[in-house]
């Protein structure tokens, strides 16, 4: 049968992988157990060409086929030529290495990194990253640029807020809007309010100042009390943003010692470091007259035909059951009601011993069928969700054909209202088509244009525009779970969701076998992730500077309008872009402060205050010497996927692609000038992997030009691209690729620093899928597990069991490793474990077994293979690098053109005078 995964087949996958040519030159490194190795005629057999030296030149020129080894000259801008046959790139001496510690006055000093690894490759830079982070920790005033994000690292807050919590775009703000301008990079920030934290890293302390009226306050611009805020000795504080003097509250007084500074600054943990939570009074609330409740949580249960027929419902039933056992705030009330074309309420008041489900039937005028009973104490009412979701699990006998999802997510609002908020968890099974917002979705007889896919991409019905506006004014967030084969209209569906700071996840081939443990997972996380509600942003930068718009799942996203967000959780991220409306003075920093005022899961009001202090610069060198890759590339797609469908996929690509070569024309216009040759591409360090993370972009779901059978797949990645974390967007645009066979033994385990031993990486490409191997990768989402046909039937044992004795006696069912007695199956389950700690900030992530020319997931894993062209004729990453080059070349040959037209007017002008 040849599988058909998203507009690609199973034959198309095997032409690419029978054109590629075997190396017989090179042997593979030590594998983990000396009796995995290969036979000799198999060991020299890889997915591989052999490496060549092909120098940087034109794409219609000739490609040099010499042999060179890769080299890095220290305090120089030639790279040699990777092993992956990529064109040698110029890193230019101009720029920082990420991560190095370097003071301002310090820009031409080279990071020179070790020679068997080549300074160009995203695993590579990674894996360096890694290892010298693990004997150090990163000082947040003392170290300038962040390491890459992902990498792991333990942060010493010195004033300045981690980078987990707010990474900058650049770490020296450029002096005008016109300096900006000429770098085309964007200022900005992404901020995680509550990223998870290392475990050898202090909790965010909580200071409370309700019984002095809250936290001080400048008088002007109403920033918080902070560590770089000026005290005078009259008692009064000079704000580090707008530069206003206020004065001081008689409790929060202090006389200063002999060089200005608080004698209580280092017992005020406010004074000393960059992020804190300060406990409001009442003036705080959303209502002062109603003081905040603990967090109440609506579980929206579909039970149509197609959710019982997959047990989703017993699959939600048991992520309840365990979320329950795993511990609530104190507080904390829950509900569960459950719908098809009718909507069912569990009715768990304490005053019964029995568990009764009231039905209702008008969707058109809803109403709570009770009060009491709706919602329940989970610690007083273990015992009663026990029997509700006993009564659950059994629904599916007489249930109906259509989900009436609209009705359904009124209802829940309705019962969320009147406690001031909280947060829903639904899952939906198939297209909602009954009763008020139901949906059409498009025929899978209808023939996608481009146009017409880009218009299903945005909501555009009515009751779900309008539904979510009472969302957001109740302070109600929806988490979405979608398991449907079938497109469900999820721009319309996800739309409560996207504007409440909620999240979506579909399961669009959902297996019962396969997929039931992580759909249940998933829906645990997403109720364990929940830090609060009621919550609003406001953000607050240095005089000269101001906020353009702010980028999010929030309604008022590409809006400068102070968002309010019903729900935050570990994995809000929100995205704010600056333009000067002044000059900024180098003699001072540049300061930025985020505010969020919430409730707490456990009901009470918070503001989380995270700082940053930035230096200012006049020079376009430093600008881009000290350009933060990770928080520019996700800026630029919320910004640039917030404009669909006003423009086009087609158009979104080649925007993304304009915005790169600007950025390298620039930097070669203004920075490197004539100091290199023109047939060598020079990337500024901190962006020099820039290239391959757009071109990456333009190849995920969300933007390729393949048109998809199923609008959701794309629609889901736009929202994943959107909303991902720096951490996992990073790993989502260039997935981790892990060799098992060259896995060392000392490998996948903790040192003595906590940090994870993660293995060296490979490159995304076909050409280094050895003969014989097997890959581990991770894109943020799942872990596939890709095994060639020729593997050693001793290293399938080792990993899968005794009983495995060729690859079709794998389960391709598998969603995780089984527990064996070896060291290989030890450090695979290792590392599949520490990619849900450190990536999902969860238990577990399923496995996709991907068979060599057996499994339809092997053409999902091989789409995620980023260096290589595509069957949609997207280009590799080394031609894409002809083609910016190409571009980039054209550009500085116009601009130095009209330069010396205007010169040659200029000299005319000065002759005639």
């Amino acid at each position: 049968m040849n599988a058909v995964y998203d507009g690609y087949s199973m034959s198309s996958l095997s032409n690419g992988m029978s054109e590629l040519k075997v190396d017989q030159s090179k042997h593979k490194k030590r594998p983990v157990h000396i009796h995995h190795q290969q036979p000799a005629s198999q060991t020299s057999a890889q997915f591989h060409q052999p490496a060549s030296s092909q120098p940087f030149l034109p794409p219609q020129a000739a490609f040099s086929q010499q042999p060179q080894s890769p080299n890095f000259v220290q305090g120089s801008s030639q790279i040699g030529t990777p092993q992956m046959g990529t064109p040698p790139l110029g890193v230019s001496q101009f720029g920082t290495p990420q991560g190095q510690i370097q003071s301002p006055g310090q820009l031409h000093q080279t990071f020179s990194p070790p020679s068997n690894l080549d300074p160009t490759s995203v695993p590579d830079i990674r894996y360096e990253t890694d290892v010298m982070f693990d004997s150090k920790s990163f000082l947040t005033f003392a170290n300038v640029c962040p390491p890459l994000a992902g990498t792991q690292y333990t942060v010493v807050d010195q004033g300045n807020a981690s980078p987990r919590f707010m990474r900058m775009s650049m770490y020296n703000v450029p002096a005008t809007e016109k300096l900006r301008k000429d770098t085309g990079l964007s200022l900005g920030l992404v901020l995680n309010p509550f990223a998870p934290m290392q475990e050898q890293e202090k909790p965010i302390p909580e200071v409370d100042y309700r019984e002095m009226g809250g936290p001080p306050r400048c008088r002007r611009c109403r920033a918080y009390v902070n560590s770089t805020m000026q005290h005078t000795h009259d008692y009064r504080m000079i704000c580090n943003i707008c530069g206003f003097s206020s004065p001081i509250p008689s409790e929060y007084c202090s006389p200063l010692d002999p060089s200005g500074v608080r004698i209580d600054r280092n017992q005020r943990p406010e004074l000393h470091l960059g992020m804190i939570d300060f406990l409001v009074p009442e003036a705080y609330n959303i209502d002062e007259s109603i003081p905040p409740n603990p967090l109440h949580h609506v579980f929206l249960v579909d039970i149509s035909n197609s959710s019982v027929r997959r047990e989703l419902h017993k699959a939600f039933a048991n992520a309840i059951s365990m979320s329950v056992l795993k511990g609530y705030p104190k507080g904390a009330k829950i509900s569960i009601i459950a719908y098809d074309r009718k909507i069912h309420f569990f009715n768990l008041s304490l005053d019964s011993n029995q568990v009764s489900i009231a039905t209702v039937s008008d969707l058109e005028d809803p109403f709570l069928p009770f009060f009491d009973g709706i919602f329940v104490d989970v610690e007083a009412g273990r015992i009663h969700i026990d029997r509700a979701l006993q009564s659950l699990e059994m629904m599916g006998e007489y249930s109906e054909p259509e989900p009436a999802y609209g009705a359904a997510l009124r209802y829940a609002l309705l019962a969320l209202e009147h406690v001031g908020g909280g947060k829903v968890t639904a899952l939906l099974s198939a297209l909602p088509s009954w009763g008020p917002g139901s949906l059409k979705g498009i025929s899978p007889s209808q023939r996608l244009t481009s146009e017409l896919e880009t218009e299903a991409l945005t909501a555009k019905n009515q009751y779900y525009q309008k539904l979510s506006k009472d969302y957001i004014s109740a302070s109600v967030g929806l988490d979405l779970f979608v398991v449907s084969s079938a497109s469900v209209d999820l721009s319309d569906c996800s739309l409560v969701a996207t504007s409440t700071g909620g999240s979506v996840r579909s399961f669009f081939n959902y297996e019962v076998a396969r997929d039931q443990k992580s759909l249940c997972i998933s829906l645990l996380d997403s109720i364990q992730a929940v830090k609060g509600y009621q919550s609003q942003l406001k953000v607050r930068c240095s005089a000269g500077l101001q906020v353009t718009k702010y980028l999010g799942s929030f309604k008022s996203s590409n809006s400068d309008a102070d968002p309010l967000i019903p729900i935050v959780t570990s994995n809000t991220s929100v995205g704010c872009l600056f333009k000067h409306d002044g000059k900024l003075s180098t003699k001072n920093d540049a300061h930025f402060q985020a505010a969020l005022l919430y409730t707490s899961a456990d009901g009470v009001r918070k503001v989380r205050v995270i700082n940053s202090i930035i230096s200012v610069t006049e020079r376009i060198a430093d600008v881009f010497a000290f350009a933060d890759q990770d928080a520019t590339l996700a800026l630029e797609l919320k910004e640039h996927l917030g404009r669909i469908p006003e423009v086009s996929l087609v158009g979104l690509r080649n925007r993304l692609t304009f915005d790169l070569v600007d950025i390298n024309t620039y930097y070669k216009l203004k920075v490197v000038g004539k100091s290199s040759a023109d047939q060598q591409l020079i990337l500024p360090v901190g962006l020099r992997t820039l290239p391959m993370f757009t071109l990456a972009a333009t190849k995920t779901r969300a933007i390729r030009s393949a048109p998809s059978n199923n609008t959701d797949l794309r629609v889901q990645s736009i929202l994943d691209l959107k909303s991902f974390t720096l951490e996992k967007l990073a790993v989502y645009l260039y997935p981790i690729l892990i060799n098992v066979l060259e896995i060392d033994e000392d490998a996948c385990q903790y040192t003595s620093t906590g940090h994870f031993q993660l293995p060296p990486g490979t490159r995304l490409s076909r050409q280094n899928l050895m003969h014989g191997g097997a890959y581990i990768l991770f894109n943020g989402l799942k872990v596939f597990f890709w095994i060639h046909s020729d593997v050693n039937v001793l290293l399938l044992q080792d990993v899968f069991g005794q009983n495995v004795s060729s690859l079709d006696s794998i389960d391709p069912n598998l969603n995780e490793l089984p527990e064996l007695d070896t060291g290989i199956s030890l450090q695979l389950r290792n590392l599949v474990s520490f990619f849900a700690k450190s990536y999902l900030n969860s238990s577990f992530v399923p496995i996709q077994i991907c068979r060599f020319r057996r499994d339809g997931a092997e053409v999902e894993f091989m789409e995620n293979l980023y260096e290589d062209s595509t069957p949609d004729k997207l280009q590799s990453y080394y031609d894409f690098l002809n083609h910016i080059h190409s571009l980039i070349k054209n550009k500085v040959a116009v601009s130095s053109e009209k330069k010396n037209q205007m010169n040659g007017q200029m000299m005319e002008m000065n002759h005639l005078g």
